[in-house]
């Protein structure tokens, strides 16, 4: 039987530019887009969090705006349980980059997708994103549930 640990704080950044939304993919072990951030370092705030992460898988400097959405990730064969935070946040300053490199961490490539293009997508993280309400410009904060892997 796998040993649970307590759940793992993560924020992550929805950024829409032009109606589209940036994804990356590399994170976790490299089979699906997600939402650029990660977990949280202790005694972080997650605000700060989401602005390193962001910057570390893309080179982008952003502005973190109002919380989005919460949601939850629960894989019990591998006891991971996370918990995150998303927030809607702007460029400040950087442009996406082929040539960048992701040296703290997997992620392998960075692009904005259409709600179109995500829909075709095998694997998106977390699942509420094939939705496109995150195209409709700001909306409620809403706890969207736990995803569970069977």
């Amino acid at each position: 039987m796998a040993k649970h640990t307590a759940p793992q704080v993560a924020g992550r950044a929805l950024i829409v530019d032009r109606g589209r939304l940036l994804l990356v993919r590399g994170d976790g072990d490299g089979s699906f887009w997600t939402l650029p951030g990660g977990r949280a370092d202790l005694g972080e705030d997650i605000k700060s969090c989401v602005r390193r992460e962001v910057y570390e898988e893309t080179g982008l400097t952003i502005t973190v705006g109002d919380l989005y959405a919460v949601s939850e990730y629960y894989d019990p064969a591998a006891a991971h349980h996370t918990l995150q935070a998303h927030f809607i946040c702007a460029i400040a300053a950087g442009e996406i980059q082929d040539s960048w490199v992701d040296h703290g961490g997997s992620v392998e490539e960075v692009r904005f997708f259409t709600h179109a293009e995500l829909m075709e997508l095998p694997i998106v993280f977390p699942d509420f994103l094939r939705n496109g309400e995150w195209n409709n410009g700001p909306v409620p904060v809403r706890y969207m549930g736990m995803d569970i892997k069977e």
